[in-house]
């Protein structure tokens, strides 16, 4: 995107606040111009790292010699587009590129990755704590999922590696644990349906990450 020419619906999308694209705004009604990609670091209230996430996509246009800028031009309306991440490879750096995600959110989402043992879905990264559905749907276009997940072994799991699973309560992992002493080994993964408190909705949940052998 080329700040000299994008709007202030441009910037907003872009995951800016009203008072800096306003900022924006005023500098170039008054003539100013943005030279060099760097250049976006000296906007008055705009963080560090909301500057350092955006200036890989900066694009400005060169001036165009006296004789071209006599011709008529027509602008066309500048669409900032930034690059997929795959939400299972991603580190820190890579979240924080994406509009409205700072470096606590960054380390949220990481943090509820390890502890899922990985995506199998985007919509997952919308349950990490603090994240609001405006700023998910916002990036949700950005994000992908690749590769898999890390199983738990439900014949083998303790009650304590099953309890530290988010999806896996203390109430399930238990009752999964009196189950398998009543019942012998899970024949599937399926078998867990068998448990009365094991709904549709958290089999659904739950199933990507187990195993049964």
């Amino acid at each position: 995107f080329d700040p000299n020419m994008i709007s202030a619906e441009d910037w907003k999308k872009l995951g800016l606040r009203d008072k800096t694209i306003a900022t924006i705004l005023n500098f170039r009604s008054k003539g100013g111009k943005f030279r060099k990609p760097e250049d976006i670091k000296k906007i008055w209230g705009l963080f560090p790292d909301e500057a350092e996430r955006l200036m890989p996509y900066v694009q400005i246009a060169q001036a165009a010699p006296a004789y071209e800028q006599r011709m008529p031009t027509y602008a066309n309306t500048v669409k900032p587009t930034l690059a997929h991440i795959d939400i299972n490879a991603a580190d820190s750096n890579a979240f924080i590129a994406l509009p409205g995600i700072g470096s606590k959110l960054s380390q949220r989402i990481i943090n509820f990755r390890n502890r899922l043992g990985g995506f199998y879905d985007v919509e997952q990264v919308k349950e990490t704590f603090g994240l609001h559905d405006s700023v998910f749907q916002k990036i949700k276009p950005m994000l992908q999922v690749d590769g898999g997940v890390k199983r738990i072994n439900i014949n083998t799991a303790t009650l304590e590696e099953l309890k530290m699973h988010p999806y896996i309560k203390y109430h399930l992992a238990n009752a999964m644990v009196q189950y398998r002493q009543q019942h012998g080994n899970f024949s599937t993964v399926d078998d867990l349906r068998r448990i009365m408190i094991v709904t549709d909705e958290i089999f659904k949940k739950l199933r990507p990450y187990l195993v049964a052998e």
